[in-house]
C-alpha cells in the first residue's frame, strides 16, 4: 500500500475517531450510531495492518494523536456502559452494544493487529 493511500486512510480514521468522541460528549448518546462508527473504523482497521513501519513524522504523529483519543473513547464508553446498565434491566443487552472498541494504533503510532 503506497503512503497515499495510507494517509488518507489514517485521515478518515481520525475523522472517525473525532466523530465518535464527539457524539461520546453529547448529552443524549446514540449508541445505535456509535455501533456504526465502530464498525466502519474497524473495517478501515481490517483492510490493512502495518507492523512497525516508518512513516514520516507528520503521520506518526497523526497515528499517536488517533491512540490517544482511542483511550479517551474507551474510558468514556466503560462510563456511558456502566450508566445504562443501571438504567436498564437487562444489563447483558447494555454491554452488547457496545462490547468492543477497537484501537487502531499502539503509543508509538504504529498501527497494530489487536487479533494476534
Amino acid at each position: 500500500m503506497d503512503i497515499e493511500t495510507i494517509r488518507k486512510k489514517v485521515d478518515e480514521l481520525s475523522a472517525l475517531t473525532r466523530k465518535i468522541s464527539d457524539i461520546l460528549d453529547e448529552e443524549e448518546t446514540d449508541i445505535e450510531g456509535i455501533e456504526v462508527l465502530v464498525a466502519s473504523r474497524q473495517a478501515i482497521i481490517d483492510e490493512f495492518v502495518v507492523h512497525n513501519a516508518e512513516f514520516d513524522t507528520s503521520l506518526q504523529e497523526q497515528l499517536r494523536k488517533i491512540y490517544e483519543m482511542d483511550k479517551e473513547n474507551e474510558r468514556k464508553i466503560k462510563l456511558i456502559l456502566e450508566h445504562y446498565a443501571k438504567n436498564v434491566r437487562n444489563a447483558a443487552n447494555a454491554k452488547k452494544q457496545i462490547s468492543y472498541y477497537p484501537k487502531a494504533t499502539n503509543q508509538e503510532g504504529l498501527f497494530i493487529d489487536e487479533k494476534s
